[in-house]
């Protein structure tokens, strides 16, 4: 069974289902897979192209519902009422709404603003009126309903090997080498990459974060001190870094941010990240936020 379910940008919900009145669900187009774009160059009297890879289109989620009124007068002020909560006008500002998509297999949001608001879609049979409603996603990959939580923990030890290194003031043979500092394994279960949202409490010199498989890092050149809070998000047009101070004092660390760093994102299936504080505390709190995304549901 499929049902939609749409949040306003001033919170308010449409709830749309096969069987449940005054939103009927009849259908919906525009969820799976998008449209690429390939970026490719041709320079001049060579054969073929050059390709450089893919770029995943917006997206446009058409629906097809009925409203239902148990007498006409109902069915008009339910009509009247989807108009309000669906019309365009809301997304003046540049303000995204939550477009929710459930099926038996699971249930999935994308950010979505309304492109065409509720219109006719048909002639009306009694207390039935067919309309339709187009929302648009700049962002097409899904979400899972909600975030994946985890938290780096502080892991201090080593591994021995049994290599017998004969030397003067060795007592026991053998080399060991250390393994200290936050580390946390995120799975990513989307087919598609996935931004990551992370909050640092605790003192530190250079708090860094890194993805351990690429090496790629991001690391802010600006002291924590106790209590204080660093917050990062590598989402694509809405990249942030900010510390709010203990003092309640809120400072924008983006320009902070080291030269050298990547706004990295995780890859599908599971990614190692490691933090390190550049005080060598063993304290600090980190805690990683990120929702699995997918290229269609």
């Amino acid at each position: 069974m499929q049902k939609i379910r749409y949040i306003n940008p001033r919170g308010e919900v449409v709830e749309v289902s096969p069987f449940v009145p005054p939103y009927i669900f009849e259908s919906v187009s525009g969820i799976g897979a998008v449209d690429v774009t390939s970026n490719i160059q041709t320079p001049a009297g060579m054969d073929g192209a050059l390709y450089y890879g893919l770029r995943l289109n917006d997206r446009e989620v058409t629906l097809n519902l009925h409203v239902y009124g148990d007498e006409r007068r109902s069915m008009y002020e339910n009509r009247s009422k989807l108009i309000r909560i669906l019309g365009s006008a809301l997304n003046r500002s540049g303000e995204k709404g939550k477009l929710f998509y459930e099926n038996d297999y699971g249930r999935w949001w994308i950010p979505a603003v309304v492109r065409q608001g509720p219109r006719e879609n048909g002639r009306r049979l009694r207390n039935y009126f067919p309309m339709q409603i187009v929302f648009y996603c700049p962002d097409p990959a899904w979400r899972t309903e909600t975030a994946t939580v985890n938290r780096l923990a502080y892991l201090s030890g080593g591994f021995k090997f049994p290599l017998n290194i004969p030397a003067v003031n060795q007592l026991t043979p053998g080399i060991r080498f250390g393994s200290r500092g936050y580390v946390a394994t995120i799975v990513n279960d989307g087919d598609v990459q996935a931004p990551i949202h992370v909050e640092i409490t605790g003192t530190a010199t250079r708090p860094r974060i890194e993805l351990v498989k690429t090496g790629e890092f991001l690391a802010v050149n600006r002291e924590l001190a106790a209590g204080d809070r660093l917050t990062i998000s590598t989402e694509r047009g809405a990249k942030l870094a900010t510390i709010v101070r203990a003092t309640g004092t809120i400072e924008n660390a983006v320009g902070a941010i080291d030269p050298q760093s990547t706004w990295f994102q995780l890859q599908p299936g599971p990614n190692e990240l490691s933090y390190s504080s550049g005080d060598d505390t063993t304290t600090a709190t980190v805690i990683i936020r990120t929702f699995s995304r997918f290229g269609g549901v």
